[in-house]
């Protein structure tokens, strides 16, 4: 968040970002999470499904990874480090 980025965020940022991330709920994986991203794998690869399920379950996806408010399925793809990002 501070170095690898195109424009890295400063310190002070990314630690309250961190802070913040710090305060979501955490998702169990369980059986049921991993046959529904075995699943979902043919259109993704396998982890990035587990990400996903995950994701359903919490009821928000924030990741860098893919382009901020692409829609999949009942999620949108928040990227929390876009310049101007909020909670």
């Amino acid at each position: 968040m501070t170095r690898e980025l195109a424009s890295p965020l400063p310190e002070e940022v990314a630690e309250e970002r961190v802070r913040d991330f710090s305060r979501l709920p955490l998702v169990r994986v369980d059986i049921s999470m991993i046959l529904a991203a075995i699943a979902r794998s043919q259109s993704f690869s396998f982890w990035d499904s587990l990400v996903l399920e995950a994701a359903l379950r919490a009821g928000r996806l924030l990741t860098e990874d893919l382009q901020h408010g692409k829609r999949i399925g009942a999620l949108t793809v928040e990227n929390p480090f876009r310049e101007g990002a909020e909670d």
